[in-house]
């Protein structure tokens, strides 16, 4: 800054020599009377421009050099002192050049003063927010956690009051339903009926409307919804809101779960249900039933098959005939052929195992009909 300034004074003393030389010794050799006087406007200006220019830079100059004093004599009395940790009054009257008390704000319990300590040389010094020592700290927690039991109790004895409002109206009504209410309590209710009606009789009246009153979450997702962003306190205050929200929906699902009654055993699949059969796992009633009328569907449907066949080809199968066969040696004693014999044996197998699945099929109907 000082630099500027004695470069801007120089360059004001090269032009007053300039205009000195263009006033007093007349026309400059080889220019025109025209062009001399543009330079003479020009210089002019140029000048007072100077002239404002440096009288900033002297006041700047001046402010700082005032600043620096104070703080060089601040620091001068600071170091005079090598222990602070008992304030003296002769170390306030050193320090301290004023302080300025400010009204309160509320006449509340929790109404705040502003104070500003007014220091000798450096005047009102804030605080950097981080600097906080650990007494601070300590002070700090102190009066959050009294506020904080304050907050609790106030809350407590609103309960209280409300509860004993409320058993008191109860205690009234069930009086007055009983007929058992004193004359004076009698009255009291009947004029406050009263004043309850001219109330709503004048709210009509005006004309009035309850507005719905937004609540802090309400306004947070308007404000999500109009895409304006929201401050990281509104944005942990939002996720608190989303989180209870979610607990309670969890919470009412639950509730309304219990109350329904139970549903029912889902039954599989027939492809299921065969797939346990053959891995040897046991089968429920209702599986069993389902597997068996299956089965009972199946043989219906060849039945149907081959007698349709029958009326077509107007033949009996071939099976029907091998059967026949084989029955007819057995019973003449003629003998059969190994794989006669292992056919026959084949079929023999199958129909004991169905005449079995149907016998349980049939115990099981019995059972479901006497329970």
């Amino acid at each position: 800054m000082k630099l500027e300034l004695q470069k801007s004074k120089r360059r004001y003393e090269e032009i007053d020599t300039l205009i000195t030389n263009i006033v007093e010794g007349g026309v400059i050799k080889g220019l025109s009377e025209a062009r001399c006087n543009q330079l003479l406007e020009k210089y002019e200006k140029e000048e007072i421009e100077l002239k404002v220019t440096i009288s900033k830079l002297e006041e700047k100059i001046t402010t700082l050099n005032a600043e620096n004093f104070k703080s060089k004599s601040f620091l001068a009395l600071a170091k005079s002192y090598t222990d602070f940790s008992e304030l003296t009054t002769q170390m306030l009257n050193e320090f301290i050049e004023r302080v300025e008390v400010y009204e309160k704000e509320s006449n509340t319990q929790r109404a705040t003063q502003r104070i500003d300590i007014k220091f000798r040389f450096i005047g009102n010094f804030q605080v950097p927010s981080n600097i906080i020592s650990p007494a601070e700290i300590k002070e700090q927690e102190r009066l959050k956690r009294e506020l904080e039991e304050k907050e609790e109790r106030a809350k407590e004895v609103l309960r209280l009051s409300r509860e004993r409002a409320k058993s008191k109206q109860q205690e009234l009504s069930k009086r007055l339903l009983e007929g058992t209410a004193t004359e004076e309590e009698l009255k009291k209710h009947a004029e406050k009926k009263k004043r309850c009606r001219e109330y709503d009789k004048k709210r009509k009246e005006n004309g009035f409307r309850r507005k719905k009153s937004l609540n802090a979450y309400a306004k947070l997702r308007n404000k999500i919804k109009e895409e304006i962003p929201l401050t990281d306190e509104e944005q942990e205050k939002y996720s608190e809101y989303k989180r209870r929200l979610a607990e309670s929906q969890r919470k009412f699902r639950a509730k309304q779960k219990e109350k329904m009654p139970p549903s029912p055993p889902k039954i599989l699949s027939i492809k299921k249900i065969r797939e346990k059969k053959n891995n040897g796992l046991p089968l429920t009633y209702e599986e069993q039933e389902k597997y068996l009328k299956e089965l009972e569907r199946k043989r219906k449907y060849e039945r149907m098959q081959r007698e349709e066949r029958k009326l077509e080809t107007g033949i009996t199968s071939s099976k029907t005939t091998w059967l026949q066969s084989v029955r007819e040696k057995i019973k003449e004693g003629l003998p059969l052929t190994d794989e006669e014999l292992e056919r026959y044996n084949n079929h023999l197998e199958k129909k004991r195992a169905s005449w079995k699945e149907y016998s349980q099929r049939k115990k099981l109907e019995t059972e479901k009909l006497a329970s």
